[in-house]
């Protein structure tokens, strides 16, 4: 039916594309075993038949499964909304009045909306903050930039999302090319992930962002760099973020966009803050953030810190009904 190429080879994908245009002969042939494809594959009447004979197959090999007492369904199933925001600066910085005020108004809604965080802390230092503040014990904990996912305590990582972001990962030929570049010194072993590089950055010395990009790019290695507040450089895997492994849950646990509410103050909340969810920018944000304000389903809080969670909750009526923007809505 086509070439096949890997998705994230731009010069494979280019050269499929030339060699698809070029030969109209083997368009052709490419065309017409699509449609066969189709018809013979994802009709009803193909899809019903397999359906049939897989449940045919079934019964023919199933056996009395013992009875299981039921533990309980995963509180994800049982709610229909999730907040899900930064720590530091979005929450930390509050006064006392605020949290108290923010956090109540989570608990009070906890049989229908989960309480999440998203942060480039791990997960440890995430959990000292949270009980630091006084947050309620959140559903999700997503860390280390978007780079690990973890449920509840006693903090029971994703693995699904390990194996999805571990796609062309190669830590130790990131290290040998980031050595080579100026104003970039690595963090202490602490900062370091798994799944997340980290650097102190200086902005006089360093090369920019689309620079070290195409540095990276240059010797075959694919990830995701994050610069925050012009002083900290974190590199991903190219299938980690904190907006990808928001999507992530929002298909796993079958969320709608609208009824995700992300909130984040910086650089390394942009990425969570541009998926399709309804977004928040507190009002002590960082001016790296200042591009999003022309996008329909962000809002920019005049309220710092938890202040401002609370406002954009209510601009938004979270708890209760949804208020799509109306921009978006004509």
């Amino acid at each position: 039916n086509g070439v096949l190429i890997d998705p994230f080879d731009a010069k494979a994908m280019g050269e499929a594309i030339d060699t698809v245009l070029a030969d109209e002969t083997a368009w052709a042939d490419y065309a017409r075993n699509g449609l066969a494809g189709v018809h013979e594959n994802y009709s009803w009447t193909s899809h019903a038949d397999r359906y049939v004979q897989s449940i045919e197959e079934l019964k023919r090999r199933s056996r009395p499964a013992p009875r299981l007492i039921p533990q309980g369904r995963p509180r994800l199933l049982t709610v229909d909304r999730m907040i899900i925001s930064d720590v530091d600066n979005t929450l930390t910085g509050s006064d006392e009045e605020s949290l108290r005020r923010l956090f109540q108004r989570i608990e009070e809604a906890r049989d229908h909306v989960a309480f999440a965080v998203a942060t480039g802390r791990t997960i440890d230092s995430a959990l000292e903050v949270l009980e630091q503040i006084g947050a309620p014990e959140p559903e999700v904990l997503i860390t280390s930039v978007g780079s690990e996912i973890y449920y509840r305590r006693p903090s029971t990582p994703d693995r699904s999302w390990e194996r999805q972001i571990d796609y062309a990962w190669e830590p130790a030929a990131i290290r040998e090319a980031m050595a080579e570049l100026p104003g970039l010194y690595p963090q202490k072993d602490i900062h370091q992930r798994r799944f997340k590089l980290s650097y102190d950055y200086d902005p006089k010395k360093a090369p920019n962002l689309w620079e070290i990009r195409r540095h990276l790019r240059q010797r075959g290695l694919r990830l995701r760099p994050i610069l925050s507040f012009q002083a900290y450089l974190d590199l991903l895997p190219i299938r980690a973020s904190s907006g990808l492994a928001i999507r992530f849950l929002m298909l796993k646990w079958g969320f709608a966009a609208d009824h995700l509410l992300a909130v984040g103050d910086s650089g390394n909340d942009e990425d969570m803050l541009r998926g399709e969810t309804l977004g928040v920018v507190v009002g002590n944000y960082s001016p790296e953030l200042e591009p999003l304000r022309k996008r329909p389903r962000i809002y920019f809080a005049e309220g710092h810190h938890a202040e401002g969670v609370l406002e954009g909750i209510e601009h938004y009526d979270f708890m209760g009904q949804i208020k799509i923007p109306e921009e978006e809505l004509a």
